[in-house]
């Protein structure tokens, strides 16, 4: 009777241990889940996006010229949501599918596509998705300051404007890492835009790896040395 009740006591160790191993087998998986990851990359996105507002509305207030009308706001949304009036597309229809980020001037609204945002701060974090969501803030500058540039340059100068104002939350960035974040736009050219290497120049001159302030004839200057090259 022993023998056998001894051997319940071992059998019955078994099962919590086992119990014990699936819940940590489960927690570990879970850590690696995309589902998981995607939440905590959402949460990380967020709080880096609500510190940038917070700094950006109180440049904003600051400025002579831009404090005659409120700052922007800004709102996150799912790629594929649908905007209805206010910030029509190309096509001018009132109801926008939204599908990468972007600023109405006709509400005066930064919408940032999360999935683009994920994007952007899996391969650069931080300095990476302050990029995406700077460049949206400064045509909202322009839009105050009434820079109104031709295309490209519009795009142009708004990508040297983004990464000027990049590198105030991003400052003892390498140069290494500079060189590198410079880069981050090199294959995203369009007619709209600009080429690749124009975007590059911008951004160079913005994290001021080249010489420039961002003014636009400088971005002019970018464009057609290349040009001439």
């Amino acid at each position: 009777m022993k023998i056998k009740i001894e051997c319940l006591k071992k059998k019955d160790k078994y099962p919590s241990f086992i119990n014990k191993a699936y819940s940590l087998i489960f927690l570990i998986a879970s850590l690696f889940n995309p589902s998981y990851a995607s939440k905590e990359f959402d949460k990380e996105i967020r709080s880096n996006v609500e510190m940038f507002y917070s700094v950006f509305s109180d440049y904003w207030r600051s400025d002579k010229t831009l404090n005659k009308n409120r700052p922007p706001q800004i709102i996150i949304l799912n790629r594929g949501s649908t905007v209805l009036g206010g910030c029509y597309g190309k096509d001018k229809k009132k109801n926008h599918v939204f599908s990468g980020s972007q600023y109405c001037a006709a509400t005066n609204t930064i919408l940032l596509d999360i999935e683009q945002l994920r994007d952007f701060y899996k391969v650069h974090k931080a300095p990476g998705l302050l990029f995406v969501t700077a460049h949206e803030a400064a045509h909202a500058v322009q839009q105050g300051k009434s820079y109104f540039l031709k295309e490209p340059f519009h795009e142009l100068h708004a990508d040297c404007l983004a990464s000027r104002i990049m590198k105030v939350f991003e400052p003892n960035m390498t140069e290494n890492e500079l060189k590198f974040l410079s880069k981050l736009l090199i294959n995203s050219g369009s007619e709209t835009h600009g080429h690749g290497l124009d975007r590059t120049a911008a951004i160079e001159m913005g994290l001021g790896l080249i010489k420039g302030n961002c003014r636009p004839l400088e971005i002019y200057e970018i464009t057609s040395r290349e040009k001439i090259d």
